[in-house]
Formats: structure tokens, sequence, C-alpha cells
């Protein structure tokens, strides 16, 4: 009975390793970063975790909420001409200590996007707003509604 109940613990762990590392969240799309440095130049509200579709310069400039002395140049790039294919996905969140993100991989399924982050480790001790730009194909997110953004160890959900 004692080996019944290890095989029956090590079939399970495997069946859910397996659905953890290989269950598809959606198809893959073209994704890239977009650089861009903001040296805390922008007003948080709210001091939590966002996810924001942006499809228009008009949306970016209002949903950054970039302050008077805030350097216009750094986002020329986002101009009209740049959203007439692209949106821009913005992932905001918090970095305490020596934790930052890196995006691994974007996929859609209907009306949900999910975003797959890795945590890497810096040197250093910091808290500072931090930015994800991710630059999709504008048909690829038109029916976009949701987004999970997920790690190794969470996930977190939001509306568009």
């Amino acid at each position: 009975m004692k080996k019944f109940s290890i095989l029956a613990v090590m079939i399970l762990i495997v069946i859910l390793t397996t659905c953890l590392v290989g269950c598809d969240f959606g198809d893959p799309i073209e994704f890239t970063m977009e650089e861009l440095v903001l040296h805390g130049d922008t007003e948080m509200n709210e001091h939590s975790e966002t996810a924001k579709k942006i499809d228009s310069r008009e949306e970016l400039l209002s949903y950054m909420n970039f302050s008077s002395n805030f350097n216009m140049e750094l986002i020329k790039k986002f101009d009209d001409s740049y959203f007439e294919e692209n949106s821009l996905i913005i992932l905001t969140h918090y970095v305490y200590d020596d934790e930052t993100y890196e995006v691994k991989d974007v996929k859609v399924k209907d009306t949900k996007l999910t975003v797959k982050l890795s945590r890497k480790y810096v040197e250093g001790f910091f808290t500072q707003i931090y930015y994800d730009f991710i630059r999709v194909n504008k048909n690829d997110v038109e029916n976009v509604t949701q987004c999970s953004v997920v790690t190794s160890s969470t996930s977190i959900s939001f509306g568009f």
C-alpha cells in the first residue's frame, strides 16, 4: 500500500509539473521591448501593479501622466504613425531591493493576453517604479480585453 501511495504522489507531481511548464496559454505573438528610461519623471496615483493597452499617442500621454519637467524628446518615436500598426502593452510595477523582471513570452488566446516574466536579480538596493513597454502588432491585440501577467510564483490579471 505504501508503494502505491508513493507512486500516486509521483504521478501527481509529474502531471502538475507538466501542466505548469507545458500548458499553453495561447498563441505566441511577436513582440519587442521598447527602450524608454523615465528616471522617475512620471507620477503614479496608485502604488500598485497595472497593465494597460495603449493604441494611440493621446492614450500614452494621458496614461503616463508625465510631469512638466519630463523630456518629451524621449517619447518622440511614439507618434501617430507608430500607432498605425503597433500597440503598446505597458506593465507597471514597483521594483524593490535587487529584483527586476524580464519579459519572456507574450501570447494571445481569444480576448486574453498573457505575458510571462522571469525574475532577474541585480546588484544594489533600490526602490523605483518600473515600466515595461512591449510593442505588439495592433492586429494581434485588437480583441484583447484582459491581461494576465505570470511569473514562476504569481499570476496577476487585469482588465483593459
